[in-house]
């Protein structure tokens, strides 16, 4: 399955999201650990070797949610054109 091409509103709104809501790094972080823990491998890597542990979660956070809002989004365009 093709990854969903993310659209300029939702990246507006997932960047909107994640400036407003003081939690949402944490929130994110123990969701991910607990629903796709290989990420979340990758992630403390890439801390280790960068150093940079809070811009490194901020980006991985961004192209995750990105993605995952977009996907969403597609599918309820596609279940509303279907009905």
């Amino acid at each position: 399955m093709a990854l969903p091409t993310v659209s300029k509103e939702t990246c507006l709104s997932v960047a909107q999201e994640i400036a407003s809501d003081s939690l949402f790094l944490r929130n994110f972080y123990e969701r991910l650990k607990k629903t796709n823990p290989q990420i979340v491998l990758l992630v403390a890597e890439l801390m280790r070797v960068t150093g940079d542990e809070k811009n490194v979660l901020i980006a991985i956070a961004a192209v995750y949610k990105m993605l995952e809002s977009q996907a969403e989004a597609d599918s309820l365009k596609k279940l509303f054109i279907l009905e």
